[in-house]
Order: structure tokens, then C-alpha cells, then sequence
């Protein structure tokens, strides 16, 4: 089987077990695709008469992390050791480094001393427990960075990801732009093709547009820059600051503002090139850094103190799972409470908002957002009777428990997750 890279892999993880643990395992599947992960489990995908042992390193191939079950069983059994070797070794290759491989221990037992050094999720009697889950999806997440702490400036990044010649000026261009306050950003990897929807609701969320357009053949019925140059328009269409970099050759359309253009081997060896490319930026920066920062999302809910600790787990998986902050009335102050609260909720992403018992400030908060045009799920405590009369052409989900509500709020989340880009890497 060919190597696919991470970015274009069709799974987020591979389950590892012992079949004795099934009935527990059964469960972790079932929860990890409520949240809205793909699982390559092998109750589901493997068919009848396969041979695991051969289709075990293919079928990791196919995924982008592994979560290996740990107990009694798996420890004594020896095969989770074969498939946590095969996942290090996925970990430890140059090409899949973001490669995650996280043990689950689902009840007390001897670790093998190849898992001595390594941190793991503890599940022993926590599968009822909110902050257990969360910390499950803490450990695949990509980015932790604090947004609470941190308010970076996020730049959308259209280039290729082929390796080879297209990917050293686009990575000569990104490195660039390395800054302590900058974050790039790309769409996740998880969506087989381009939305134009998608890009531009992650556009919006950003500050300003980075398009590396690389020298491509175009014809009638094959334009392979397309998606390049749709990008680009839609960053002129939302108003945002954009700096388009194009390899020589690269036939464009003569409106498109081509700030610099450079060859396959990239601007490093040509120092007017080098400096052409490091006054682009540093003007681009410039006007990035003069608008507000955008994105976030906003988090409607009860704020009594039997749901503070669940709506804190709520928050950190939202950030971690979108790469936006999220953000709640409660942390509003100052003199115009409100209107700062209508403010946010009009320049957010999203809205997630909990009407359970149809509480009154839930219920207005998600009607401004209905009224702002901005996307939001509904969710509700099982048993719930009715929405509100000019709520009920919203859609809203119904949860049984804290457990149930963090699965249902990561999976609306997934709908907008940014890629946070590292450079040199996907």
C-alpha cells in the first residue's frame, strides 16, 4: 500500500485491544464516534477471514493517531505490544512525526516496561466521568496552545503539499513569517475535498490571507490552480490583507495582485529576491496587525456552580478541537454588559448554546445569534419537551449526561477545525 501522508489520511485513530476486553472497547468506539472521530476498529473493518497480522500495519497506515487499550488482558496477551511497535514506528518517521499513539488503561494493571516512559489516559472505573473523556481528546488533539492566554494573530495559508519542488518556496515564503503573536492556519485535513464555504468560514476567522501558488500546467479541462486562485479571490472578497508569492511560470489571471515571484529552487540563494519577499511580508504583517482580531466561538450556558467545572471541559475541547477561542457571558465586564455580550455573539464562528429547562439568557443569547445569521447548535437535557416557539427552526440535539454533551460539542466543533500549520510540515 502506498504511503499516504497524514493530512490525507481517511481515519483520525486505530483502536488497539485484546477481544477479552470487547464489551469495555465496544463502549470507547462507540463514544470516540458519537464525538464525531473516525475509528478504524477491526469489530468493524475487518471482514471476515482477514488475517489481522497482515493487514494490522496497513490499516495503521490508514490513520492519523492510535489509541492503544491497556489491561490485564492486552498485557498478557502480547499482541497490543506488536501493534503499539507498529504505531511507534508510524510516530517515529520524519514524514508522520505528528503521528499520536496514546495508551488507555481501562483497569489496574501492570504496565510493560515499553510503556515506562510514555504518559497515558487512566480509565480505571472513569468511563462515567466527563474530565476523563476530555482528557482522551486533550491527548489526540494538535495544537495546545492557551488561547485563553494568548490571542494570536491567525494567518490562512493556501499552498501545496506535495513534496518536493512545490514545497520549498512554499516553505521558504512560511518561514518567514515566523512570529511569537502569528499562528498559520490551513484547512483540516479530515474533509476529501474543497468547500468553498468551508474556506471562507475559516477565512473569516483569520486576519489576513498567505496564497504560495506554485507553476502548474492549465487547460480547459484540467485548471490544477484552480483551488489556489478561488482562495485568493475569496480573501479580496471578505476584504482581508493577502500576499499572493508565484513560482515562475504560473499562469494567473492579470487581476490577481502577484506581490512576488520567484523560482522552484525558492528566495534563499537570491538575496534581491530574499529582500523583495521580506518587505511583502513585513507589510502584510503590518496590515494584518492594524484590523481586530477575528474568531471565536461562543459558548451559551447556565453558569451555576454545579455546571462550572463541565462547561470548563466544554470550553478547553472546543478550543483545542477548532483552534478558536471560545468564549461565555460570564467573562464579560465593564459598564455596557450587554452590548458587549450582543457584540460577541455577532462576530462569532459558531454558537453552541444550552437551553435545557429553556433557561431565558440561553434562549435570547441563541436568538441574537439566529438574528446575526451565525451558525448555532442547540443542544438539551434529556427528557426536554419543546423549544421555544422562534427557536424551533433550529435544530437541537439532545443529551443524556455531561459524558453525551462533550461528544455532541465536539463533534458540531469539528464542523469548523482550522489545521494549525507547522512549517516544513503538514
Amino acid at each position: 500500500m502506498a504511503d499516504i501522508p497524514l493530512r490525507e489520511r481517511p481515519f483520525d485513530t486505530f483502536l488497539s485491544h485484546a477481544h477479552a476486553d470487547k464489551a469495555v472497547v465496544d463502549r470507547v468506539h462507540a463514544w470516540l464516534e458519537r464525538a464525531g472521530l473516525k475509528v478504524w476498529y477491526d469489530a468493524t473493518h475487518l471482514g471476515a477471514g482477514a488475517k489481522i497480522a497482515s493487514e494490522l500495519g496497513q490499516a495503521i497506515a490508514q490513520c492519523r493517531s492510535a489509541l492503544v487499550v491497556m489491561s490485564r488482558a492486552s498485557v498478557e496477551s502480547g499482541w497490543v505490544e506488536d501493534e503499539w511497535n507498529l504505531a511507534s514506528v508510524e510516530r517515529n518517521r520524519k514524514a508522520t512525526r505528528d503521528f499520536r499513539v496514546i495508551p488507555l488503561r481501562i483497569e489496574d494493571c501492570e504496565l510493560p516496561r515499553f510503556l515506562e516512559s510514555t504518559k497515558w489516559v487512566d480509565l480505571v472505573g472513569r468511563l462515567d466521568d466527563v474530565a476523563a473523556w476530555a482528557e482522551v481528546l486533550d491527548a489526540m488533539a494538535g495544537d495546545d496552545t492557551d488561547l485563553d492566554a494568548v490571542r494570536p494573530l491567525d494567518v490562512y495559508v493556501s499552498r501545496s503539499w506535495q513534496l518536493g519542488r512545490e514545497q520549498t518556496l512554499a516553505d521558504q515564503v512560511l518561514a518567514r513569517l515566523a512570529a511569537p503573536d502569528l499562528r498559520l492556519i490551513g484547512d483540516s485535513p479530515e474533509w476529501p475535498s474543497f468547500s468553498g464555504d468551508r474556506i471562507r468560514s475559516i477565512m473569516r476567522s483569520c486576519g489576513g490571507v498567505v496564497c504560495i501558488i506554485p507553476n502548474r500546467p492549465r487547460s480547459a479541462d484540467n485548471d490544477r490552480l484552480k483551488y489556489f486562485i478561488r482562495e485568493a479571490r475569496t480573501a479580496g472578497q471578505l476584504g482581508l490583507p493577502l500576499l499572493v508569492v508565484a513560482e515562475d511560470g504560473a499562469d494567473l489571471p492579470v487581476d490577481l495582485p502577484v506581490r512576488l515571484r520567484a523560482g522552484a529552487d525558492g528566495v534563499n540563494a537570491h538575496p534581491e529576491l530574499a529582500a523583495d519577499l521580506a518587505e511583502g511580508v513585513e507589510e502584510f504583517l503590518e496590515r494584518c496587525r492594524s484590523r481586530p482580531r477575528a474568531g471565536h466561538v461562543f459558548l451559551a450556558t447556565d453558569f451555576d456552580e454545579a455546571s462550572r467545572a463541565r462547561n470548563h471541559l466544554l470550553r478547553r475541547v472546543i478550543q483545542r478541537c477548532s483552534g478558536l477561542r471560545c468564549v461565555v457571558g460570564e467573562q464579560v465586564g465593564g459598564d455596557s454588559v450587554h452590548s458587549s455580550i450582543i457584540s460577541l455573539i455577532r462576530d462569532a464562528v459558531w454558537m453552541l448554546a444550552d437551553v435545557s429547562g429553556n433557561n431565558l439568557n440561553t434562549c435570547i443569547e441563541a436568538g441574537a445569534a439566529c438574528g446575526a445569521a451565525v451558525d448555532c447548535t442547540l443542544v438539551a437535557r434529556k427528557p426536554y419537551q419543546q423549544q421555544p416557539f422562534m427557536l424551533r427552526g433550529m435544530e437541537l440535539k439532545a443529551y443524556d449526561d455531561a459524558v453525551d454533551l462533550l461528544a455532541i460539542a465536539h463533534r458540531a466543533a469539528r464542523a469548523y477545525r482550522r489545521k494549525v500549520l507547522r512549517i516544513g510540515n503538514d
